[in-house]
């Protein structure tokens, strides 16, 4: 429902039938013919006895109660939008947190995966020097005799 209202104090017939003939322009078609029903019991009862003006009242109440519900049920739609919205984002933090401590385990693995390497190196590099230190002693022994 398109949201539009009448005020709940009528200030005049011209203003009013002003008010009708722009309802004819934002109103859907299928309320239309209530809407220009209704109008012509308003300009009917426009100037009339207290009874007609509670009849009128009543037209015009009519109109704000369609207006408040169609206003009601666009603001459920956009609440139950954001809270659904709200809801997808909270699963994708959630994803996102999971592959965070994806990362980080992988990293303390890769921290001791490095470390066990460079222990292997060090090994390796110790041996390397022992081997030449005793080449070098042989070649020595071999040069002296």
């Amino acid at each position: 429902m398109l949201g539009h209202r009448l005020p709940t104090r009528l200030v005049g017939q011209k203003n009013l039938e002003r008010r009708l003939a722009d309802d004819r322009l934002v109103v859907p078609h299928d309320e239309r013919a209530d809407r220009e029903e209704d109008g012509t019991k308003i300009r009917r009862y426009g100037r009339s006895t207290p009874h007609r003006s509670r009849q009128l009242m009543e037209v015009v109440f009519r109109w704000e109660i369609e207006d408040a519900t169609g206003a009601i049920e666009e603001q459920t739609a956009a609440t139950d939008e954001i809270a659904h919205n709200v809801s997808q984002a909270s699963v994708a933090s959630a994803e996102v947190a999971s592959n965070i401590e994806g990362v980080a385990e992988a990293s303390k693995q890769t921290g001791a995966a490095s470390e066990s390497l460079r222990e292997v190196s060090d090994s390796l590099d110790e041996r390397a020097r022992d081997m030449k230190r005793s080449v070098e002693s042989f070649l020595d022994g071999v040069k002296t005799r």
